[in-house]
């Protein structure tokens, strides 16, 4: 099985784990099913991850104090569903799914550098797995690349693995135990229900005191290059629909009272990233009138000008209607949207909840 170290990266909007996702690497094709435990030595806190392998799955059970992920990874995808539980009640609060490998982060070809290390009686072989990408800055400073080694058991067990270059080596995480054993495939297995978009909303509560807002539809695109930059938001019975795809990279929200929902791929669906997590955010929160209160006319539509983020945190701004519809969306780094198209009128349920494919089990490599 192949190594991602990094963390799962929507999973740091619900307040992730300070520790990464613990991803086993293995070039061996037929690995025996096995559980180890494995500990971050270095770290401040107590951290445990428990690997457990049966077949082309391995599910991953980290703890950090109060904090609970539970990790599952599929080797040739490839695919990572990362499972968050905060607290001792052990219920989930969200789910990250990714599917493929982002290259401008890491580059992935494992190499066999023929080292061997013993640890806790058993020997294994150290692996070169990931490479930092070559940039100008790394072609300034040479000794700021990194890689990631992994110490690998003749069977395919990964004993540990660490970060080298940058100017430091630090070991990130080593096992203490390991277990071969039958593993049944339930151990391994992805909770269906986790691609249930009912199953999101169960047992959720509103939050009170949110605004009426009418049904309506918006287009937007690139001020400067229409066809650079479009965004569809809908509304409809207080779920928002955002559809936004930017020089063909896609992401899609959506919002109603009791979750967040955002999918993700790039230009080529290479890597394809999904997010749910329960509770919708108060997206509002932060938005204040400006200093000077400027009224526009666009589309036959009087807006008013809002700060929705301050600089220097991202620079945004957005004329907005009485009843809440944005006409223009300024960014001090980024697109800058105009609407093309504003439309009010009687929306369903089935205009402002993502496609079926995005929560299809297929599309994700499950059975």
């Amino acid at each position: 099985m192949r190594r991602l170290f990094l963390c799962l990266g929507l999973v740091s909007i619900a307040g992730a784990p300070a520790s990464a996702q613990i991803a086993p690497f293995s070039p061996v094709a037929n690995a025996p099913d096995y559980v180890v435990t494995l500990v971050e030595p270095n770290s401040s806190k107590t951290t445990t991850h428990t690997v457990i392998h049966h077949g082309k799955w391995a599910r991953v059970e980290t703890a950090e104090g109060a904090d609970h992920t539970t990790a599952y990874f599929a080797p040739d995808g490839p695919i990572e569903f990362g499972v968050r539980r905060p607290d001792a009640s052990g219920e989930v609060v969200s789910l990250s799914v990714t599917h493929g490998r982002d290259q401008d982060s890491w580059h992935y070809a494992p190499q066999n550098t023929g080292e061997r290390h013993t640890l806790i009686g058993e020997t294994c072989t150290v692996w070169t797995v990931l490479h930092s990408p070559k940039t100008v800055l790394s072609a300034l400073h040479p000794d700021s690349d990194s890689v990631e080694l992994s110490c690998v058991t003749d069977d395919g067990i990964e004993l540990w693995h660490k970060l080298a270059g940058g100017h430091v080596e630090s070991a990130f995480v080593e096992a203490t135990h390991i277990e071969r054993r039958p593993v049944a495939a339930d151990e391994v297995r992805v909770p269906s229900e986790l691609l249930m978009l009912n199953w999101w909303q169960s047992g959720g509560t509103a939050p009170a005191g949110n605004p009426t807002i009418p049904d309506y539809e918006t287009v937007m695109t690139d001020a400067m290059d229409p066809s650079f930059a479009v965004r569809v938001t809908r509304r409809h019975d207080r779920w928002d629909y955002v559809d936004e795809t930017i020089s063909g990279k896609h992401t899609l929200t959506v919002t109603s009272p009791t979750l967040l929902l955002r999918f993700s791929s790039d230009a080529v669906r290479a890597s394809q990233r999904l997010f749910i997590t329960k509770g919708r955010p108060n997206m509002l929160s932060g938005i204040v009138p400006e200093p000077r209160k400027s009224t526009e006319q666009w589309l036959g539509e009087s807006c008013d000008w809002y700060t929705t983020v301050p600089w220097p945190e991202g620079g945004q701004r957005q004329c907005r209607t009485a009843d809440g519809l944005v006409l223009k969306e300024w960014h001090l780094f980024g697109v800058n949207f105009v609407a093309t198209r504003v439309t009010r009128r009687p929306l369903d349920t089935n205009d402002v909840t993502p496609p079926a494919e995005i929560l299809d089990p297929t599309s994700w490599g499950l059975d």
